[in-house]
């Protein structure tokens, strides 16, 4: 089972690259500033399938991974969890000054800025090594998720960028699925995990929030400037894709946080009789 795990994460790690290659030369070479679209081109095409695929996978944990065979060792000493930690920190205070100098009509300027600004004490916690701050963990955890809650209704709600453009679902995508990510977080300090939910959500948050941020950034320094580049049709502000990105880096060093555990003979016949849940 431990084999498995590390199999779904190395994997994710894969299709995060693949995906973020294809997405940068589909960005580059077949899309469209005029329209907002990619051209009907064959990568693009094959991106779109991949990213579906990969998107089946991640979830697949839901299905393959028996529930009573994973737990979560969120201490804060663990290696992957404290760097990432501090890198995600680093990139949501930065993501907050940008929001606050930031030039915009939004009504949910404010918000966005403070939620993301209380977002960065959700990782600052994580990195102290400190028990006894579980509570408090959980309810900063809040903040994130309302944090990228605020973020996915200024992206809805704004006009500039057209309802089925390819850069907003795919930003509402990964905005949805890393809240589901930040709400395991916050039951797993409450003490009532839901690990399949939380590496599955995990998963997918950082394969599609990856490929959009780096990609759209490699394409922001290297494109002509253009009415796309001056005004990111990515998500509207750039200090969004800084969000993203610290969730998703904070999300991997979750899922290798993830091991096998050894079950009882009471759990096996639990566990056959249907009894465990997500």
């Amino acid at each position: 089972m431990k084999n498995k795990i590390k199999i779904y994460c190395f994997t994710c790690l894969i299709l995060t690259f693949i995906l973020t290659l294809l997405r940068c030369i589909s960005l580059t070479a077949f899309y469209d500033t005029r329209t907002g679209y990619f051209n009907s081109a064959f990568i693009p095409t094959v991106m779109n399938m991949i990213y579906i695929l990969s998107s089946v996978w991640c979830l697949s944990t839901l299905i393959l991974i028996p529930h009573s065979h994973i737990e979560t060792d969120f201490t804060p000493s663990f290696m992957w969890m404290k760097g990432a930690s501090m890198f995600s920190t680093v990139l949501f205070i930065c993501s907050a000054i940008f929001m606050l100098v930031s030039p915009t009509e939004s009504k949910f300027h404010f918000i966005n800025v403070l939620t993301v600004a209380l977002s960065a004490l959700f990782f600052i916690l994580t990195i102290v090594k400190n028990d006894k701050s579980d509570n408090i963990r959980a309810f900063i955890s809040m903040a994130l998720i309302a944090a990228l809650t605020v973020i996915l209704a200024t992206l809805y709600f704004d006009m500039t960028i057209a309802m089925n453009s390819p850069h907003k679902i795919h930003g509402s995508f990964v905005l949805m699925s890393a809240m589901i990510f930040g709400l395991c977080e916050t039951r797993t300090y409450l003490g009532t995990p839901i690990p399949r939910v939380h590496l599955a959500s995990a998963l997918l948050t950082f394969m599609l929030g990856i490929s959009f941020t780096l990609s759209a950034i490699i394409y922001l320094f290297t494109a002509q400037p253009t009415e796309f580049v001056s005004n990111p049709v990515i998500l509207g502000n750039v200090g969004y894709i800084g969000v993203i990105m610290g969730i998703s880096v904070y999300a991997i060093s979750r899922c290798f946080a993830f091991e096998s555990k050894e079950i009882t003979q009471t759990e096996k016949t639990e566990e056959s009789n249907g009894l465990y849940s997500l």
